[in-house]
């Protein structure tokens, strides 16, 4: 399957490694073909290196998580530009799911699972998946 993650659970299994989310993201992971746009990997670059998360992820591992994040998914070019979440900042997740043809979005964010499905691609949380 062709998988988009919300940033949110990226933060979470920096966060917390050895929880079952991060599990679950590693089983993901192994299992099926990770997608990312310009725009996501930015935002998790950004969101990974906020002065907050500074006491529990430190800069050169941020960096180190994004690359191989990078390294590990596939890059797709968003064709399609979408209003349609009620967060504007989450338009990016519904514009690289529909430009790749997506079979799923992962996330955590009501924003988004409230459109579940949207355009035929699930929306659900990683403990539905």
């Amino acid at each position: 399957m062709r998988i988009v993650v919300d940033t949110n659970l990226w933060v979470s299994y920096l966060l917390r490694p050895h929880s079952p989310l991060a599990f679950k993201l590693d089983e993901l992971t192994r299992a099926h073909r990770l997608l990312y746009s310009r725009a996501t990997a930015t935002e998790l670059a950004t969101v990974l290196t906020r002065p907050k998360f500074a006491p529990y992820i430190n800069y050169d591992d941020a960096q180190a998580f994004v690359a191989a994040f990078i390294e590990a998914g596939e890059a797709v070019t968003v064709s399609t530009e979408i209003h349609a979440c009620r967060d504007p900042r989450d338009n990016k997740f519904l514009e690289l799911a529909v430009s790749a043809n997506a079979d799923c979005i992962i996330s955590g964010d009501e924003d988004l699972l409230v459109l579940h499905p949207f355009r035929d691609i699930a929306i659900q949380r990683l403990t539905d998946f």
